[in-house]
């Protein structure tokens, strides 16, 4: 099957907290117990997206890969100035493109951790910390006084888009 999973069980069977376990399984069935060093290896795994393979390799092999977790994404919108809503395809696509871009040739782990540390302690959802953020000075959002209000939220016509229904 794909990536190791069984021809014939869905995938929805792997979901939610199973996920880490079924990718647990597939790395000791498929990969003699040892994770795989190769992006594409790891896309593979169930619940291993773009974001977690790219982290895991930059932080365990210091692969120059992009990720793009919550905390990430709300650094780059608000540095950047980004005020449309971050779950439009669009939107996404630039953000992988700013986090490709952003990510350093060397001590890629270090950055890694330090931008997830940033948007998770100072960069945050609620009351971001501006006054003590290392980017202060190139943050779109903070000279624009916008911080607050990026991410942006989805409005109601966005969500019936999402869903694949219209709001009457």
């Amino acid at each position: 099957g794909v990536g190791g999973w069984p021809r014939g069980r869905g995938w929805g069977s792997c979901g939610g907290g199973r996920s880490l376990q079924c990718a647990a399984r597939v790395v000791r069935d498929q990969y003699g117990g040892v994770l795989p060093t190769n992006y594409d290896e790891l896309l593979k795994l169930p619940g291993i997206g773009r974001s977690t393979a790219g982290a895991i390799l930059a932080l365990s092999a210091g692969q120059r890969v992009p990720i793009l977790d919550g905390n990430v994404r709300r650094v780059l919108l608000r540095v950047h100035g980004i005020e449309d809503w971050p779950g439009s395809a669009p939107v996404a696509k630039r953000l992988w493109s700013l986090a490709e871009v952003s990510t350093p040739r060397r001590r890629v782990a270090q950055y890694t951790q330090a931008i997830m540390d940033l948007g998770a302690t100072v960069c945050t959802g609620r009351k971001p910390g501006c006054e003590r953020c290392p980017l202060a000075s190139i943050c779109i959002a903070r000279a624009s006084g916008s911080a607050e209000r990026i991410p942006a939220r989805r409005n109601r016509k966005q969500i019936g888009r999402a869903s694949g229904r219209e709001r009457v």
